[in-house]
């Protein structure tokens, strides 16, 4: 059961950093969910790597995006 709850606490973390609008607020929080190998690939990026990479990419969402906010619709399937 500790690992279902980490892993929801994760998406939570992840999917809450998307709605920050700091820089250090970002990073903070994909740092804990994130690994510095970790990689992000979405067909509109080049390919990610690592928690500030991600860092930049959620800060220029918002130019792309404008105001936006990320959530969890239902309950993560683990």
């Amino acid at each position: 059961m500790e690992n279902i709850k980490d892993i929801k606490e994760t998406i939570l973390t992840y999917t809450s950093a998307w709605n920050e609008t700091k820089r250090e607020t970002i990073l903070e929080k994909i740092s804990k969910c994130w690994s510095p190998a970790g990689t992000y690939t979405d067909r509109l990026t080049d390919t990610i790597t690592g928690p500030d990479a991600l860092t930049e990419l959620i800060i220029g969402s918002y130019g792309q995006m404008g105001p936006r906010t990320f959530q969890v619709l239902a309950e993560p399937q683990v």
